[in-house]
């Protein structure tokens, strides 16, 4: 069904009659006299009621090609009618044109491709991505290997009280001295107030790599780090992997690639650094 058809709520095929008793019954309606404010509806309706009594005997296709029973096509892009000819060879220019331009897209694609190859960041995607799968195997170790301990000598304390959903939390400091007179500290929380004496020893345990201080053993008590920096070894992992492994899937003249390329280049690089520099203050 055409769109004239539609804009007069007729089937397909109606007669003269039909048109006629159908444009009568929407200017009644629509008419500027009657409702000036649908006076662009009505301009539709009588353009529809015009056309279709201009092309009766036209026979209208599902893809709205309207076409005369002496054969000839109406071409909506130039507004005139054609041969059956003519518009096969329309058709054939129209494809022809679609066809190059397609050519000409896969042609810059591709050079723009061969530019990128030149680049710094596609030389460093192969440094980049083996700094990360080496980071990544550090970071599985450190979190599944057995931790390492050594003994420190508590110096000071506090413990700060917080109330957390109606709840008592008190938040206890330890700092402590090692062998070599680094002083460091480590928070951990609890529902009672902890106190300690100065000047024991206790037990610091830290992942083997990366020296992440997990927990400290005052015998028979353990009091975790709330700085669980330990969590995310495994997202970051994911993360290296799904990113390095997308950059070589994706390879290609695409614009997904591209952005994959750029995110994994300076991404991992950032990540590995954010991570270093936690490590550190933990």
């Amino acid at each position: 069904m055409s769109k004239y058809h539609k804009i007069l709520g007729l089937k397909e095929g109606a007669s003269e009659k039909d048109i006629k008793k159908a444009y009568r019954q929407l200017a009644m309606q629509f008419h500027p006299d009657i409702n000036n404010k649908e006076a662009d509806k009505f301009h539709e309706i009588k353009d529809a009621y015009e056309f279709l009594l201009q092309n009766k005997g036209t026979i209208f296709t599902d893809n709205e090609q309207i076409k005369r029973e002496d054969g000839k096509v109406f071409v909506r892009k130039y507004n005139k009618w054609v041969s059956q000819e003519e518009y096969d060879n329309l058709q054939k220019t129209a494809e022809d044109y679609r066809k190059q331009k397609q050519e000409f897209e896969e042609k810059r694609a591709d050079f723009e491709y061969q530019e990128l190859q030149k680049s710094y960041v596609f030389r460093a995607f192969k440094y980049v991505a083996i700094i990360g799968i080496i980071f990544t195997l550090l970071l599985l170790i450190d979190k599944y290997a057995q931790q390492v301990s050594s003994e420190v000598e508590l110096t000071n304390f506090k413990s700060e009280l917080h109330i957390e959903n109606y709840q008592h939390i008190f938040e206890t400091t330890l700092f402590y001295k090692t062998k070599n007179n680094t002083v460091s500290h480590l928070t951990f929380l609890g529902k009672n107030r902890t106190v300690f004496q100065k000047g024991i020893q206790m037990e610091v345990f830290k992942t083997p790599i990366f020296r992440l201080k997990t927990k400290i053993r005052i015998a028979p008590l353990e009091f975790y780090n709330i700085r669980k920096i330990k969590t995310f070894h495994i997202p970051l992992v994911f993360v290296f992997l799904i990113f390095i492994s997308l950059t070589f899937i994706l390879k290609g003249a695409r614009a997904v690639y591209y952005l994959v390329l750029n995110s994994t280049v300076f991404g991992i690089p950032i990540l590995i650094f954010l991570f270093l520099v936690f490590a550190y203050f933990n």
